[in-house]
């Protein structure tokens, strides 16, 4: 098929609208053959420019066909970009000069050209701009962005300050608000006029204007920074004003009476009157109005014109109507049967007063008081007279109600009932509602049922009223409740002629109190005890009771005698563990009863502990008992047991045995014989027996043998200070039996301790013997503080030549020797800040303080000290000085650095156009050659040298001169180029030939022609 294909074939990424010029390898076609797409096609052929109008990833196609056959070849994806210029901006005063600042906000910019509209320019990214006069165009912001890309914007940004302002309202009405507003935001400082006297401050200044008329507003604006600005609006704001008023005809006779009145209002349309009466208002302008009562009455006028402004005016002077104006109040206005009033007047203007009470009395007093004797209703008339004999009536709207109470005709057959029985009442009273409350019971029928179920006096109450006002009256009787008495004998059963004397009791004995009791045996007839003693076998006993209720009972009473009970054993004392006896009796059959005691036997079954102990024996037949007791004293027995007094060493003073009894007496070595004291100082260690006597009637007796040991003193040896950083020390002690501990003890049983971590100070040291008799020594010993080395060292350059001071920073310099080595040879002794002149090489310098305490201190500086040489370097040595990318000038060198005189930086010289060297830059060491794209290589020639400087800031001499070449081209014709360079004669051996490269569409140099070093122009044909 045909070749499509094209160059270039993969351009580098363009901006948006930009064109590319596309050339098909083939140009052997027709134009009409060539198809190109993906783009905005500007021409035809077998070359085109293409514009790239849309942002995003293109690709560019052709497609050629011939003979039927096609061939379509599509470029890479080529990226269009597009800039996006954009600025804020603040303008801080608004008169000239106007102060502007910048602030961009385009995206990726790299570039920035501003043209501020007034002739003046800034490539700052956020520039701040004066205007010195208004400008005459636009703002313009033309960008670069990351892609190379331009973009530009235009805004109209400053404006002079300007007065200017607005009103919420123009037509207004006085008294009311109204809201003036600037239209500048550069303002700060506002001074307000408002034509009616009054002035403020405010941004937003809300006024009231009093009067009516036509007001010019004036306002003088600033903006901080000394630019001013005023504003005056004539006749700006119309005020409208009604002023209501009116007059009126006082009356002078008494009512009712026609008044007149006459509207004096101005500015007014429409009017409403309120003439204090509470009749309806009326709109009129001039009404008349009829008065049917005296009094003071307060008149209103609204006036009202069109635009709806309005006044209000209150008569501060009320409107009179001559004639009393009658009022009064009461103070009860129902009563049952008869009621006694009181009348409090409140009347105004009244000189004379006729109470008619409605119930045929009258009185003329001002405030009269009155008794209703008869049941009705009433509502009093009051006439009054004033000064003027006008005579008013007053009828009050408060009725008086005098209602009936009933009756009460009650009849209470007997008030003491006996218990269980029923309330006989009779009762003919006449009434709306009976309510009984009686015991707790309530009722609210005419004649209810009561039954006494208590004894005792209840009250019997009783209210019978009628519904209208409420009347009633009480009737109230004490009813008393009587026990009917049970005297039921409380039968005890037989009664055993040992019992003694025997209370008998009836079931209601609490409550009957006075029982009457007799019979055979009786010996208390209030009590109804019985001695059952002087009674044979059997007897009858009786119990009477006589009251309002009365009652009667009997009981035959069995007498039996009991079994004889003797213990024959007497009372006995036994020390304790000592055995006891069983006890003997006349009569067997009985039960015995106390600690430990069988019940059959009487013996005692388990230890008595000291103490009194009684027990009983208890001898029965069916009805009847009897028992009797004797006593056992157990005594304490004695305990002699000697405790042990623990461990008793030698160098104790004295020692003290107890026993669990005390009151015994001591034997033995030494010993008191009372308090139990041993005096050890008497004795040497070893076993002693003694003895413990208790004497009495339990005694006892015990013997104790005494160990006394051996006292082993522990006393550590004195030792002398040790200096910080010692590895370990050893302490010795009187005995060896004994351990160690303190500090970092490592074998607690021979005394070494581990110091070497230990900073300096005061510690404490412990030795303990552990046996019977313990005992430990404390040894405090002091760490002396060893020097601590603080040094720096000081040397401007190290070179040959330059002394290295040493500044110690030591603390304790003062008390402190310091000797010095440089590779381990002596320099300097006991001098605390030396200096060194050492000739080229490597050195290891170390120190050694003693301070005051004759601790010292070694210390060798880790790093090594180099001493350079200071002498010049070889020259360096340009390879090569080469135009690249028709931008720039690499320059290529060879230089020099030594192990003891390095190379520190290169200084590079340029000239240009044969003129002279000037210092270009200073390149560290590490790189050997530089770009130079601040050049013009197509108008210019540039030269450079080298100068390499040394560790020691020594300068070699200056290398060879590396030169660019200048390439000049022109178009002689349009198939034709002409290429020019100037020659390049700075290469020791000269030049062997000049290469031309061209850039093919793969972006690689190729090299398609060359010329030897005579020639320095060629003429290509394209």
């Amino acid at each position: 098929g045909p070749d499509a294909s094209f160059s270039p074939i993969n351009p580098p990424p363009i901006c948006h609208t930009d064109s590319i010029l596309f050339i098909a390898n083939d140009d052997s076609f027709s134009n009409n053959k060539y198809e190109w797409s993906g783009a905005t096609i500007l021409g035809s052929g077998d070359s085109t420019w293409i514009q790239f109008s849309d942002t995003g990833k293109k690709v560019i196609s052709l497609s050629i066909k011939e003979r039927g056959c096609r061939n379509t070849i599509i470029s890479d994806t080529i990226i269009v970009n597009k800039a996006t210029a954009n600025f804020t901006f603040e303008q801080l005063n608004g008169c000239l000069p106007i102060d502007v600042v910048f602030q961009d906000s385009s995206t990726n910019p790299t570039d920035w050209q501003w043209n501020f509209g007034d002739g003046n320019y800034s490539s700052s990214e956020d520039p701040t701009h004066q205007y010195i006069s208004m400008p005459t165009d636009s703002v313009n912001l033309i960008i670069t962005d990351s892609n190379g890309c331009l973009d530009s914007i235009k805004a109209v940004i400053i404006n002079e300050l300007n007065a200017d302002f607005i009103a919420d309202d123009t037509i207004i009405c006085a008294n009311t608000p109204i809201t003036f507003s600037g239209l500048d935001d550069v303002v700060n400082n506002w001074q307000w006029d408002f034509g009616d006297g009054n002035t403020s401050t405010d941004s937003v200044p809300v006024h009231y204007y009093q009067n009516a008329g036509n007001y010019e507003v004036k306002l003088i604006v600033s903006d901080g920074q000394g630019c001013n600005d005023t504003v005056i609006k004539t006749n700006y704001i119309e005020v409208q004003e009604v002023i209501a008023d009116f007059s009126y005809s006082s009356p002078g006779t008494c009512p009712p009476i026609v008044t007149t009145f006459t509207n004096q209002s101005i500015g007014a349309t429409d009017y409403i009157w309120d003439f204090g009466d509470g009749v309806n208002n009326v709109i009129v302008p001039n009404p008349s109005h009829i008065y049917e009562t005296s009094g003071s009455y307060f008149v209103t006028l609204i006036a009202i014109d069109n635009g709806g402004c309005r006044d209000t005016l209150i008569n501060p002077d009320s409107l009179y109507i001559p004639g009393p104006q009658l009022n009064f109040s009461i103070d009860n206005l129902t009563g049952c049967d008869s009621l006694s009033i009181s009348i409090t007047d409140s009347s105004i203007n009244a000189i004379d007063y006729y109470w008619d009470f409605r119930d045929g009395s009258s009185s003329t007093l001002i405030n009269p008081s009155h008794m209703y004797n008869s049941i009705g209703s009433y509502n009093i008339i009051l006439s009054g007279v004033d000064a003027a004999n006008c005579t008013t009536y007053y009828t009050s709207p408060d009725t008086i109600n005098i209602y009936p109470s009933p009756i009460i005709d009650l009849t209470i057959l007997d008030s003491n009932i006996c218990f269980n029985s029923n309330l006989l009442l009779s009762n003919n009273t006449f009434a709306d509602n009976h309510f009984w409350t009686f015991n707790s019971v309530t009722d609210s029928v005419l004649s209810p049922f009561f039954i006494i179920d208590f004894t005792g006096m209840e009250a019997l109450n009783y209210t019978a009223s009628n519904i209208l006002g409420n009347c009633s009256n009480v009737y109230s009787i004490n009813i008393t409740g009587h026990q009917i008495p049970d005297i039921s004998i409380i039968d005890q059963g037989i009664i055993c002629s040992n019992q003694g004397l025997v209370d008998y009791n009836s079931t209601n004995q609490g409550v009957l109190n006075s029982i009457n009791w007799y019979g055979n045996g009786i010996v208390d007839s209030i009590q109804g005890l019985l001695n059952p003693i002087i009674i044979a076998d059997s007897t009858m006993i009786y119990a009477t009771f006589d009251s309002i209720c009365s009652s009667q009972d009997s009981l035959k009473i069995i007498i039996d005698n009991p079994p004889n009970d003797t213990i024959l054993t007497p009372n006995d004392t036994l020390c304790f563990g000592q055995p006891i006896p069983d006890p003997q009796v006349l009569n067997t059959g009985g039960v015995w009863s106390g600690i430990n005691v069988d019940a059959n036997t009487g013996s005692i079954t388990d230890t008595l502990f000291p103490g009194s102990y009684i027990y009983q024996y208890k001898l029965s037949n069916l009805n009847c008992s009897d028992s009797s007791t004797y006593q056992i004293e157990i005594l304490n027995q004695s305990n002699a047991t000697i405790l042990s007094p623990g461990i008793v060493c030698e160098n104790q003073d004295t020692a003290y045995l107890s026993a669990i009894d005390t009151g015994g007496a001591w034997s033995g070595p030494f010993i008191n014989s009372t308090s139990g004291l041993i005096n050890i100082n008497n004795l040497a260690f070893g076993n002693y027996e003694y003895v413990y006597n208790i004497y009495g009637d339990c005694p006892d007796t015990d013997t104790f043998s005494l160990e006394i040991f051996e006292f082993i003193l522990a006393q550590i040896n004195d030792t002398a200070d040790f200096c910080e950083g010692t590895d370990s020390i050893q302490f010795t002690a009187s005995t060896t039996i004994g351990e160690w501990s303190g500090l970092m003890n490592t074998q607690s049983n021979n005394g070494w301790f581990i110091t070497d971590s230990l900073e300096d100070g005061t510690y404490e040291v412990y030795y303990t013997i552990n046996n019977e008799c313990p005992n430990e020594d404390t040894l405090s010993i002091t760490i002396l503080p060893r020097p601590e080395i603080n040094v720096i060292f000081d040397q401007e350059l190290p070179c040959v030549g330059y002394p290295i001071n040493v500044i110690n920073n030591s603390m304790n310099l003062s008390n402190e020797n310091y000797s010095w080595y440089v590779n381990n040879d002596t320099v300097w002794t006991n001098f605390n800040e030396p200096y060194f002149s050492l000739d080229t090489g490597s050195y290891q310098i170390k120190t050694s303080a003693i301070n005051q305490f004759l601790c010292t201190t070694e210390y060798v500086f880790s790093d090594s000290i180099y001493i350079y040489d200071n002498t010049p370097l070889e020259k360096p040595e340009i390879i090569r000085s080469t135009v690249e990318n028709n931008n720039s000038v690499f320059t290529q060198w060879k230089d020099t650095s030594l192990a003891m005189n390095p190379l520190s930086s290169n200084l590079l010289y340029r000239s240009i156009n044969g003129g002279t060297f000037n210092y270009l830059i200073d390149i560290d060491s590490s790189s050997h050659s530089y770009l130079d794209t601040d050049v013009d290589v197509f108008n210019n020639n540039y030269k450079y040298f080298v100068i390499s400087k040394n560790i020691c800031e020594i300068n070699s001499s200056n290398s060879n001169v590396g030169s660019s070449i200048r390439l000049i081209y022109e178009k002689p014709s349009i198939l034709k180029t002409k290429l020019e360079w100037n020659k390049y004669d700075n290469w020791t051996d000269g030049v062997n030939r000049y290469e031309i490269q061209k850039l093919n569409a793969s972006g690689q140099w190729e090299i398609i022609n060359f010329t030897d070093s005579s020639y320095n122009r060629i003429i290509l044909d394209e």
